[in-house]
């Protein structure tokens, strides 16, 4: 349809667009957050199993970056909230205390950088960093004469040969 009228079109392999970080470009979280049934006769069925405990599933459309990067971005975001918070409400006695918490939550995330509760992660949604990474991935094609992102591409892997993730995780064996 596109082609016929007069657009150039291209297909894109969408490997890796919705697992991988818009900013930091490290793999993402996906299931680290669940929850009941959004569906009504599975939560019944679920609850009259086990009253106590109902099953929980996992969400999947939202993802997690827990890189150093990203953590830094999102404690300075909500920094300069708590600065603007401070400036523009010096005499509120409700703002101020929630510029406090803002500041009393940065404080514990330092404390306990591995707590999820205190921890300065940035959300995504996968449909949104799907997006982002397809642009990422067409801009830099057409800027780089059709050559794919490292962070987007396949990697191959042969046998007896470290993938990249154990390349950052482990040290190879010397020879």
């Amino acid at each position: 349809m596109f082609r016929k009228a007069g657009y150039q079109v291209v297909l894109l392999n969408e490997h890796n667009t919705s697992s991988k970080c818009l900013h930091c470009e490290v793999q993402l979280d996906k299931k680290f957050s669940y929850r009941e049934s959004p569906k009504p006769h599975i939560r019944r069925r679920n609850r009259l199993e086990n009253p106590t405990n109902p099953r929980k599933y996992p969400v999947h459309g939202i993802l997690r970056c827990r890189s150093r990067q990203c953590r830094a971005a999102v404690a300075t975001k909500l920094l300069e909230k708590a600065q603007k918070i401070e400036q523009k409400f010096p005499t509120n006695a409700v703002k101020l205390a929630q510029a406090q918490a803002i500041r009393s939550r940065l404080e514990m995330a330092t404390l306990f950088p591995n707590d999820p509760t205190w921890a300065t992660f940035r959300y995504w949604n996968r449909d949104d960093v799907a997006t982002g990474n397809f642009k990422k991935k067409v801009e830099f094609m057409i800027a780089n004469n059709g050559e794919i992102p490292f962070y987007l591409q396949r990697q191959q892997i042969f046998p007896g040969q470290f993938s990249l993730q154990q390349n950052l995780e482990q040290v190879p064996p010397s020879m």
